[in-house]
């Protein structure tokens, strides 16, 4: 009797692990990447999973000033997107506000936040997301997504920030360029539709004109046969 309780208890103990890592995996949409590098450096990437339907948020970061100091914030030029970043936030020294917006969904790297170490031992704990809140293409906030269902990866290897990325200051360059092009996509959408109502206006017109001269036609035919 004993050995079937056990045997039931490994059972329940497996099938509650299964069913806790398929939650676990079913939330991983938003990853946040702590990269350790060997030179000190601690890099921060913000990746947005495929299938979190995610257009735009606001993430806030907050780091051990005694242990690590801010070198740069970097944003992914590839994304297309407005962002806006107080390095700063509260002037409180060890925190960081980031904003960013995209009329398409974003999916990969967004941010990446690069910080020096002062001193050998630095613990994952030095630097974590304190704020997460994110929208949809509604601009409504996605109640699913919250600071607890983020997922935290702890690496040591190679740098992740690659040529894609730009430091925040140089961005509204970035956001001009989207904007014109934006404003161009939207030019020629509108331009396609006024040609599109010109030509069903010409449509129209040809078949109304075609019409009246069937009319025109018949009511001769009938008029020819009366005649006679």
């Amino acid at each position: 009797m004993k050995k079937v309780f056990k045997l039931l208890l490994v059972a329940i103990t497996v099938f509650a692990s299964l069913s806790l890592n398929n939650v676990y995996a079913a939330n991983e949409n938003l990853v946040i990447e702590k990269n350790t590098l060997k030179d000190g450096h601690i890099e921060v990437l913000v990746d947005v999973k495929e299938d979190a339907h995610i257009y735009g948020g606001e993430l806030i970061f907050e780091y051990n000033k005694d242990k690590l100091e801010l070198e740069s914030v970097k944003s992914n030029k590839e994304q297309n997107m407005l962002v806006s970043v107080n390095k700063n936030y509260k002037n409180e020294g060890n925190k960081i506000k980031a904003v960013f917006a995209s009329a398409e969904e974003v999916v990969g790297h967004v941010f990446a936040i690069t910080l020096k170490s002062k001193e050998n031992e630095v613990k994952d704990e030095d630097v974590i997301l304190n704020q997460v809140s994110v929208g949809d293409k509604d601009g409504k906030i996605i109640p699913s997504i919250t600071q607890s269902t983020v997922t935290v990866k702890n690496e040591v290897g190679e740098s992740k920030v690659t040529t894609s990325f730009e430091d925040v200051d140089k961005t509204p360059k970035t956001q001009e360029k989207t904007y014109d092009t934006q404003k161009a996509k939207t030019s020629a959408v509108q331009k396609s539709k006024k040609e599109v109502k010109e030509n069903k206006k010409s449509n129209n017109m040809i078949y109304i004109v075609g019409v009246a001269i069937v009319i025109l036609v018949i009511g001769l035919i009938a008029f020819k046969m009366k005649k006679k």
